[in-house]
């Protein structure tokens, strides 16, 4: 059980910065368009918070898939 924890883990920290860097790459580009009208000040804030909410926590749902004898067997 050990050796899956181990793997899960290090899935876990990719599923972490990937979700780390999507956040701040999409609310960069949100606080960019802003200021020059690309974006208005309300879609920004419902897409840079409540969207990103979304897809990270959807993103970070993969996780529950991974089945320990498969990790093992890999």
């Amino acid at each position: 059980k050990l050796p899956y924890l181990y793997d899960l883990s290090h899935t876990a920290n990719g599923v972490i910065r990937q979700n780390i860097w999507a956040s701040l790459g999409v609310k960069l580009l949100l606080a960019l368009g802003v200021p020059l009208g690309l974006v208005s000040v309300a879609l920004a804030v419902v897409v840079g918070d409540m969207g990103m909410s979304l897809g990270v926590t959807g993103n970070a749902m993969r996780l529950s898939r991974i089945e320990p004898d498969r990790i093992i067997d890999a």
